[in-house]
């Protein structure tokens, strides 16, 4: 069945892993069938970036709160989505964003009688509960989330621990409900893509332990966690550390303060030097416990590094404990400690997890996510 797809997001240029899923899976569009298309409303693209991801500039955008390095459009361009969805007449349309963008594609696909499915990328209300610590804003989160996602046909999930979740808290139907296998581009993440010579461009010493963190550097993310780790394992190692921060975020300014010369500030990256700095470290640590999925584990995995997790979200899912690496309470700091320090002191160990979790990748790639994306939909259509 040739069911096509559009997907409406205003996440789609912006530096993180939904957006490289988006981006990620036009490309496998383009190449393989052509069936699914992106359309999007951020001040951050300009009117086409491929051929089949379109941009419309919104009318109103700001700043989202706590996120600082992404934008929320506030009033979309409405009737120029209107009359592209009514050219482009989609099969399903695919909304990855809860926001006043995805209303405004809701509203467009009843008006235009094509059935609607989501993903549920992100858990908005742990987010809220982390920032605010409000109950009531959170509840408020949650019951706005619930309204949004029980209006669609199919809701996706990328982990397992998040079906439990979209029954549980968001009181979504089971028949509703389907799993999508997450997916990395394993061919720009790959232990290929080692490079020493990446170091030097970066001013960062060659000839110590590179561990690596990717993401926002914010309070959701567990980010000091990983900072305050880090500098006790500098007293505890006898092995020389480097700490790699791959991002942006409110939290940049704090750890900058701190004058550690072993901390590296990169900021955002994209390209040939992303892949070269998650195939040429050696450890990834990744501390969030709100996590649907966690983007850049899964391509620090595919790159072949260890990883050491949090117990909770969809990063459990990734990370096979023992095996990949492990998946450790972040009220526990003395096992982060120990588990840390024996992974860096024991070479063979980090080897080992490493090419474990990448042969684990590559029976994720995102070429499966798009086979298995494209046939759920199929499904909505024949339902």
């Amino acid at each position: 069945m040739d069911t096509t797809v559009l997907l409406i997001s205003d996440t789609v240029y912006d530096a993180n892993g939904v957006s490289r899923f988006i981006q990620d899976m036009a490309a496998q569009s383009r190449q393989r069938d052509g069936r699914f298309s992106v359309l999007s409303a951020s001040p951050l693209g300009g009117e086409e970036v491929e051929s089949n991801i379109v941009n419309l500039r919104p009318f109103w955008y700001v700043r989202m709160p706590f996120y600082r390095e992404q934008f929320l459009t506030i009033v979309p361009p409405w009737m120029q989505m209107y009359r592209y969805v009514k050219a482009a007449s989609p099969d399903v349309i695919h909304i990855s964003t809860p926001g006043p963008l995805g209303i405004c594609a809701m509203l467009i696909a009843k008006r235009c009688g094509i059935p609607v499915a989501g993903t549920y990328h992100t858990d908005f209300p742990s987010y809220i509960r982390k920032q605010i610590k409000l109950e009531m804003a959170e509840a408020v989160t949650r019951r706005f989330m619930r309204f949004f996602f029980q209006r669609m046909q199919r809701v996706f999930s990328r982990s397992q621990h998040y079906m439990e979740v979209l029954e549980r808290e968001l009181k979504m139907e089971e028949r509703k409900l389907r799993f999508l296998p997450p997916g990395s581009n394993t061919e720009r993440f790959s232990p290929r893509h080692r490079d020493p010579a990446v170091w030097p461009r970066f001013d960062i010493p060659v000839d110590t332990l590179k561990i690596l963190y990717v993401g926002r550097l914010s309070v959701e993310k567990n980010f000091l966690f990983v900072v305050d780790l880090f500098e006790t394992l500098q007293h505890t190692c006898d092995v020389p550390l480097s700490l790699i921060v791959v991002g942006e975020g409110s939290l940049a300014e704090s750890v900058s303060r701190r004058r550690n010369s072993h901390i590296h500030l990169l900021g955002l990256q994209g390209g040939s030097d992303l892949s070269a700095l998650y195939a040429s470290s050696d450890l990834m640590l990744f501390a969030s416990v709100t996590e649907t999925l966690g983007q850049v584990v899964m391509e620090a995995q595919a790159s072949g590094l260890p990883c050491i997790v949090s117990d909770q979200g969809g990063v459990t899912d990734t990370v096979a404990h023992g095996k990949t690496g492990y998946c450790l309470s972040v009220e526990e700091d003395d096992e982060w400690q120990s588990k840390a320090k024996t992974m860096i002191e024991n070479s063979v160990l980090r080897q080992q997890m490493g090419m474990a979790g990448w042969q684990r990748m590559q029976e994720r790639s995102i070429a499966q996510t798009y086979e298995r994306f494209m046939q759920a939909h199929d499904e909505i259509v024949k339902s």
